[in-house]
């Protein structure tokens, strides 16, 4: 258990070399316009389609909204994603 001399304990997990590329602006919220609102159905989708924990495709997602040519694209699902952040801060 043991990396260059030092214990890892197992949280040392590199990435590995064929991990494919995290998914564009428009291709998150394209995946998001067709998917809809948060289900266990929706979060397996996300690991199977977009090779990505859930938590990642939030994260991409809120930067997703800021990104112009992706709200140009699909600006109805932008506002939508921007308005359900809106609540949750409130």
């Amino acid at each position: 258990m043991s990396r260059g001399g030092r214990a890892t304990l197992g949280l040392f997990r590199p990435r590995s070399p064929e991990r494919a590329p995290e998914p564009s602006p428009l291709e998150l919220l394209a995946f998001e316009e067709k998917h809809g609102p948060h289900t266990s159905l929706k979060e397996s989708r996300i690991h199977e389609v977009l090779r990505i924990r859930p938590a990642r495709y939030y994260q991409l997602l809120l930067r997703a909204v800021l990104d112009p040519a992706a709200v140009a694209a699909y600006p109805s699902t932008a506002r939508m994603v921007r308005d359900r952040v809106e609540r949750k801060t409130r």
